[in-house]
C-alpha cells in the first residue's frame, strides 16, 4: 500500500520574510443628511457658497434683503472663481509631478498646498461675511441655506484625503 503525503508550503525560503501585502485603502463616506456635524467648517461654507453661486436663488428665497443677497452672491461668485484658479494652478503643477512617477497618494500630498490655499480662501470669505452682516443674518444663512446644502452633500474620501479633509476644521 502506498501512502501519499501532501505538504503545503508557502513558497518561502527559510529566513525569508513574507511579501508585504498593501493594506486596503481606507474609505470614509459622510452623508450630510445623516451626520452634518462631521463636515469641517471650511466645507460647510464652501458647499453653501458654491450652491448659492450655481443656483442663484431669486429675491426672497434667502429671506434676506436684496442688498444682502447681492453681497452673498458676490462672495459666492468670487469663491467659484478662486476654485477655477485653484484647478488651473493644481493641474499645471501636477504635470511635472506625474512625470516623476509619483503615486496618486504622493501626488495628492504634493498638491495639497493648493487645496489648503483654497480652503483658507473659503474661511476668509466666511470671515468677511461675518464681519459685514449682522449675526442674526449669518445665523439664518447657516441654519437655512447652509443646512440645506450640507444635507444634500455626500463626500467619499480615500487615501490621504481621509485624514486631510478635516484640516483646517
Amino acid at each position: 500500500m502506498l501512502t501519499a503525503a501532501i505538504v503545503v508550503t508557502s513558497g518561502l525560503v527559510a529566513g525569508q520574510a513574507a511579501p508585504e501585502v498593501p493594506p486596503e485603502p481606507r474609505v470614509v463616506t459622510i452623508v450630510g443628511a445623516e451626520e452634518p456635524e462631521r463636515f469641517p467648517e471650511w466645507y460647510r461654507w464652501e458647499a453653501a457658497l458654491s450652491a448659492l453661486s450655481r443656483q442663484r436663488p431669486p429675491a426672497g428665497a434667502l429671506e434676506v434683503e436684496d442688498e444682502v443677497r447681492a453681497y452673498l452672491l458676490e462672495e459666492a461668485d468670487a469663491l467659484v472663481e478662486r476654485w477655477n484658479v485653484f484647478v488651473v494652478e493644481a493641474d499645471a503643477a501636477a504635470g511635472p509631478l506625474r512625470a516623476q512617477g509619483l503615486s496618486e497618494d504622493e501626488l495628492y500630498r504634493a498638491l495639497y498646498r493648493f487645496e489648503m490655499e483654497y480652503r483658507y480662501a473659503v474661511l476668509a470669505a466666511r470671515e468677511r461675511i461675518r464681519f459685514r452682516l449682522p449675526p442674526e443674518t449669518v445665523g439664518a444663512f447657516e441654519a437655512g441655506w447652509m443646512a440645506e446644502a450640507i444635507a444634500a452633500s455626500t463626500v467619499t474620501l480615500t487615501g490621504p484625503a481621509v485624514e486631510l479633509f478635516f484640516e483646517p476644521y
